[in-house]
């Protein structure tokens, strides 16, 4: 028999029910050859920062980060470009050029799990839930209670 829904999400009464949703572990990935030596940096510290947020990445989204890198990478060049430029119009051209490309890395970053939203569609919590004198207090009850 077919379940309800195509996806359980991961905070639900049904999905805590139901043993809850298990996420993969991330893997190591390699970083992808066609990278400059400017986007190879930014691609380890990608692979670093959504190790550390337990996106479950895997070796085939490793162009996905790769790419992701680069416009990082570019949105570094024209950022320290904007501050050497001379003159109003160069400042405005390198301005426009950083608008681009941070349009296109915010867009790249929520695709590969790197905003707080694209991991909330994932289910996945940044940090544990405090536990205050009144949290605390309703997790013995609901203890004493089972």
């Amino acid at each position: 028999m077919g379940t309800r829904g195509l996806q359980r999400q991961p905070g639900s009464v049904r999905a805590e029910r139901e043993g809850g949703v298990a996420l993969d572990a991330p893997e190591p990935i390699t970083v992808p050859r066609w990278l400059t030596p400017n986007s190879k940096k930014e691609f380890k510290r990608l692979v670093v920062d959504l190790t550390a947020a337990n996106v479950p990445i895997k070796q085939a989204d490793s162009h996905v980060i790769g790419i992701t890198a680069s416009i990082l990478a570019g949105v570094i060049e024209w950022t320290a470009k904007e501050s050497k430029a001379e003159n109003l119009k160069d400042q405005l051209a390198c301005s426009k050029q950083v608008a681009h490309y941070q349009r296109d890395v915010q867009k790249w970053l929520d695709m590969c799990g790197a905003t707080p939203a694209s991991r909330a569609r994932l289910g996945l919590k940044a940090t544990p839930k405090e536990t205050g004198t009144v949290a605390a207090l309703i997790a013995r009850r609901k203890d004493a209670g089972e």
